[in-house]
C-alpha cells in the first residue's frame, strides 16, 4: 500500500490542477483533425493513415503548404477518442490528461530505478526524491499547452511511449531479462509512428548503457536494436512524405541566429517557466542585435553552472546523460527552424519531453545536496514552494486554452504585432455575431500585413453582415486581387457574384459567378444564382441551361425548380433565389 502512495498523490494534484480541461472546448487544430477527419471515423481510413501524411486527409484552407509529419499514432488515438466519445471535448481532454498522469508516473518510476536501489541510508529518499521529480513534471508550466491542447496529443504519446520504452529497457537490464528488452524495442517503435522526434532519440539507449558504467561495445550492442529501428522508419517515412519542405527563407547567417535565439528562449522557459505566451511570433533575425535578450543571459549562466557541476560531481555521466536527453529531444524544434510552417516556430509544448529529463535530473542534484543525510526541512521547503508556484502558473495557462475567443484575446496580448493573432480573435468575434469587433481585428491585421487575401475576404464577410454591401464588395475584389490559389479564387468570386446579384448589378454578378464555377465551384446552388443573373439581363437561353444544370446536379433544388418554372411562363419573371 505505502507503494501505491505516490501514484495517488501524482494523480490527485495533477487532477487538481488541470480541473479547468473538463469545461474545455476544441481550438485551432482541433477542428480539422476531429470534427472534419474523415480518418478518424472508422477502421477503413487505417490504411490511408498508415500510408499519407498527417494533414492529407484534409480538404479545406485551413492547412497551407506541404505537411512535413507522418504520425500515424495520432489518428488511431483520435480514431478510439471518436468511437467513445464522439465529437464530445471533455472525452478527448481527458485522454490528454490521463496521459500525462502516466507520464509523471513513468518519471515517478524511472527516477526511482535509478535513485532508489542506491540509498540505504534513508528510508524517505527512494521515494520521496522520484516523487519530487514526478511532480516537477507532472506541474512544470511549460507542459500546459500540450495537456490542455487536444490536438498537442501526439507530444504526450511520442513521450508515453518513449519513456515506457526506456522504462523496460533499464528494467531488462536490471533483470537481465530478454521479454522485457524486445517488449522495449516494440514500444520504441510505437513511440516513432508517435512522433518522429523519437528517431533523433535512438542513441540514448546506447548512451544510458555508457552513463551505468557498461563498457562502450556492450552499450553499443544493447542499444544498436534501437537504432536500426529508428532506421526503418526514416525509410518507411521519406517514402511517403518525402523530403522536408522549406517554409522560411533565410540566409545561413540568418540561420545561426535563429538558433541561437531559440536555445535561449528553450533555456529559459525550461529553467524559469513564467509568463509562458500562448503565441511566440518569428521571424527570422538579421543582427545580433535581434537576439540580444534576456534569455541568452539565462542560456549563459545555465551553461556556465552545468559546466561547474559536471566538473565537481562525482556522477558526471549521469547528469551528461540527462543533459542529452533535454538536448537531443529539442534539437529538432531548433535545427530544423527552416521547416516549421508560419510563424509557429516556438511553443513550450516542444518542451515536454525535455520537462521529464530535466526533472529527474533535479531529482540527482537533490540526492547529491542532501547525499549521507536523511532528506529534510532544508531540501523539502524549497522544493515545495517552486512545486505551489508551478502549480498556480499551470492552473492560470490552462485556464487561457478553454475555447477559441479566450485563446485569441490572450493571444493578442502576447503578440499584439503579430497578423496571425488579430486575425484568428476576428474569427473567434465573428463566430459569436460580434461583427463590428471582428472588423476591428481584421483591419489591425491589414494594417500589419496588407496582402492577406483570407483577411480581406473575412472582412468582406463581416461588412456584409452588418449590411454594408458596398464596402463588402471592396474586400471581396481586394482578396481576389491577393488570392494564390484557384480554389480560393473560386470561393471569393462566388461571394462576390452573390453580393452583386443582391445589389441589382446581375451582369458582374454573371461575370464573377461564370469565373466561380469555371474554377470548379459547379454546385447546384451556383448554378440557380447564375441563371438568376442570367434572366435579370433578359439572356433567357443560358437562364434556362443554368436552372436546368442545376436540376441535374440536385434534383431536389426547390428553388431552380421555382426558377425554371417561371422562367418558361415568362422569361423575365424567373428571380428568385
Amino acid at each position: 500500500m505505502r507503494k501505491a502512495v505516490p501514484f495517488f498523490i501524482i494523480l490527485f494534484v495533477t487532477s487538481a490542477v488541470y480541473y479547468a480541461v473538463w469545461s474545455g472546448g476544441f481550438l485551432r487544430d482541433d477542428f480539422p483533425v476531429i470534427t472534419e477527419n474523415p480518418w478518424i471515423t472508422s477502421p477503413g481510413y487505417i490504411p490511408d493513415i498508415f500510408t499519407s501524411s498527417l494533414w492529407a486527409f484534409y480538404q479545406g484552407d485551413f492547412i497551407t503548404g506541404t505537411s512535413n509529419y507522418y504520425r500515424p499514432v495520432m489518428h488511431l488515438l483520435l480514431m478510439g477518442s471518436h468511437t467513445l466519445f464522439g465529437t464530445e471535448p471533455a472525452g478527448y481532454h481527458g485522454v490528454n490528461l490521463a496521459f500525462h498522469i502516466l507520464n509523471a508516473f513513468l518519471v515517478f518510476l524511472i527516477a526511482s530505478s535509478l535513485l532508489g536501489s542506491k540509498e540505504k541510508n534513508d528510508i524517505n529518499r527512494p521515494l520521496l526524491l522520484p516523487l519530487a521529480a514526478s511532480l516537477l513534471f507532472a506541474l512544470h508550466p511549460a507542459n500546459a499547452e500540450p495537456v490542455v491542447w487536444v490536438a498537442a496529443i501526439g507530444e504526450l504519446s511520442f513521450t508515453f511511449f518513449f519513456m515506457a520504452a526506456f522504462y523496460l529497457f533499464i528494467l531488462s537490464g536490471q533483470g537481465r531479462s530478454v521479454v522485457l528488452y524486445v517488449f522495449s524495442i516494440c514500444v520504441y517503435f510505437v513511440a516513432l509512428f508517435s512522433k518522429e522526434t523519437a528517431t533523433v532519440l535512438a542513441p540514448l539507449f546506447a548512451l544510458y548503457g555508457i552513463a551505468e558504467g557498461r563498457p562502450l561495445i556492450q552499450a553499443v550492442k544493447r542499444g544498436a536494436p534501437y537504432l536500426a529501428a529508428a532506421g526503418v522508419f526514416v525509410l518507411i517515412r521519406s517514402a511517403i512524405v518525402g523530403s522536408l519542405s522549406a517554409e522560411h527563407a533565410m540566409s545561413g547567417f540568418q540561420y545561426i541566429l535563429s538558433v541561437l535565439t531559440l536555445t535561449a528562449q528553450y533555456a529559459e522557459k525550461l529553467v524559469f517557466p513564467f509568463g509562458i505566451k500562448l503565441y511566440y511570433p518569428f521571424h527570422p533575425p538579421t543582427s545580433f542585435q535581434d537576439i540580444v535578450s534576456h534569455g541568452l543571459a539565462v542560456l549563459f549562466l545555465l551553461a556556465s553552472s552545468v559546466a561547474f557541476w559536471v566538473w565537481k560531481s562525482s556522477s558526471r555521466r549521469t547528469i551528461v546523460f540527462f543533459l542529452l536527453w533535454m538536448m537531443m529531444a529539442l534539437s529538432p524544434a531548433i535545427l530544423m527552424v527552416k521547416y516549421i510552417q508560419g510563424e509557429w516556430v516556438f511553443a513550450s509544448r516542444y518542451l515536454y519531453f525535455s520537462t521529464a529529463g530535466l526533472s529527474i535530473l533535479a531529482a540527482f542534484g537533490l540526492n547529491r545536496l542532501a547525499s549521507g543525510r536523511p532528506v529534510k526541512a532544508a531540501t523539502a521547503v524549497p522544493v515545495l514552494i517552486v512545486l505551489v508556484l508551478f502549480a498556480f502558473e499551470s492552473a492560470r495557462a490552462s485556464r487561457f486554452w478553454t475555447d477559441e475567443f479566450s485563446f485569441w484575446q490572450k493571444a493578442v496580448i502576447d503578440a499584439p504585432s503579430s497578423p496571425t493573432t488579430h486575425a484568428s480573435l476576428g474569427v473567434a468575434y465573428a463566430q459569436k455575431k460580434m461583427y463590428q469587433e471582428a472588423i476591428r481585428e481584421y483591419e489591425a491585421t491589414i494594417k500589419i500585413a496588407p496582402d492577406s487575401a483570407g483577411v480581406y475576404s473575412n472582412l468582406g464577410v463581416a461588412y456584409y453582415s452588418v449590411n454594408e454591401t458596398g464596402k463588402a464588395v471592396q474586400m471581396f475584389e481586394k482578396a481576389l486581387s491577393f488570392a494564390k490559389d484557384e480554389n480560393s479564387a473560386a470561393s471569393l468570386n462566388a461571394r462576390v457574384g452573390i453580393i452583386y446579384l443582391e445589389k441589382g448589378l446581375p451582369e458582374k454578378a454573371a461575370f464573377h459567378l461564370e469565373k466561380a464555377i469555371r474554377a470548379g465551384m459547379n454546385d447546384s446552388n451556383m448554378y440557380n444564382f447564375l441563371g438568376i443573373a442570367y434572366a435579370s439581363v433578359g439572356q433567357y437561353d443560358k437562364a434556362y441551361t443554368a436552372f436546368s444544370e442545376a436540376l441535374r446536379i440536385d434534383p431536389r433544388n426547390s428553388r431552380a425548380l421555382q426558377n425554371l418554372k417561371k422562367l418558361k411562363e415568362g422569361g423575365a419573371g424567373a428571380g428568385g433565389n
